[in-house]
């Protein structure tokens, strides 16, 4: 089972290290998945930042404010509840954890928002179509 973890390049102590973002569920995997003296393979890339600010633009601006009207709480809470509603991986183990939007690419951005209306739909909230 392949699992990405996403990792920041810091200067700690004059060297250049990298800082996993979520640390305790880093470790749970490495505890959980493999044993002592297991050779495992690890892969480090330049995250793809194929998504657009259209994309958070219309997001923001053509879906998110009819979701808030409709159910009466912020924009901060709607993009919350939709996030553990479509980005949550893993879920019911202890590698459960929610996806953070700007880690998606193009494709899962769109997949994402794609959802959101599908949910609005569902609550009989229309959306403007993007463009």
């Amino acid at each position: 089972m392949k699992i990405p973890f996403v990792a920041t390049v810091k200067k700690l102590k004059g060297r250049l290290q990298l800082v996993v973002r979520d640390r305790k569920q880093f470790d749970t995997y490495i505890q959980s998945s493999f044993m002592e003296d297991m050779k495992v393979w690890i892969t480090v890339a330049k995250p793809s930042k194929s998504r657009t600010h259209e994309q958070f633009k219309y997001l923001y601006s053509c879906v998110y404010p009819f979701l808030e009207e409709s159910l009466g709480c912020d924009i901060d809470t709607v993009d919350g509840i939709m996030k553990k509603r479509h980005l949550t991986v893993n879920i019911d183990t202890p590698l459960e954890y929610v996806k953070n939007k700007t880690d998606l690419d193009r494709a899962e951005l769109a997949k994402f928002i794609d959802d959101v209306r599908a949910d609005a739909a569902g609550m009989g909230i229309e959306t403007q179509n993007p463009t």
